[in-house]
């Protein structure tokens, strides 16, 4: 009796196990492609403007208005009178213009 499953004489079972016909990386072979070249914050920036730029990072992430109070402390230490203006402006048009109205209110008069 034959049987009908039979493997074919050109094929060898014990070599097809586990082959992909693609080559495995290791550890090794992956480091060539994680190659990290310094980004433009880190070869340009000055000091001040990495601190400031890392400031408001935590103060978003930390998303807590003690945070921001604090944050605003550290920008005016770190930019100067120029810069707050223009990332105030920027953050400012962003924003629609009730909540524009509203957030400039608070900031000026301290009013919620």
């Amino acid at each position: 009796m034959s049987n009908p499953f039979s493997i074919p004489a050109n094929e060898n079972p014990g070599a097809l196990a586990g082959a992909t016909g693609a080559e495995k990386l290791t550890k090794t072979d992956t480091k060539e492609y994680a190659k990290s070249r310094p980004n433009a914050m880190s070869l340009y920036a000055q000091d001040r403007h990495k601190r400031a730029a890392r400031v408001i990072g935590c103060a978003l992430v930390a998303d807590a208005p003690d945070v921001w109070g604090n944050a605003g402390i550290v920008l005016a230490v770190r930019l100067t009178p120029l810069e707050l203006a223009a990332l105030a402006f920027t953050a400012l048009s962003a924003m629609e213009p009730d909540a524009r109205e509203d957030v400039f209110r608070a900031a000026q008069w301290g009013e919620a």
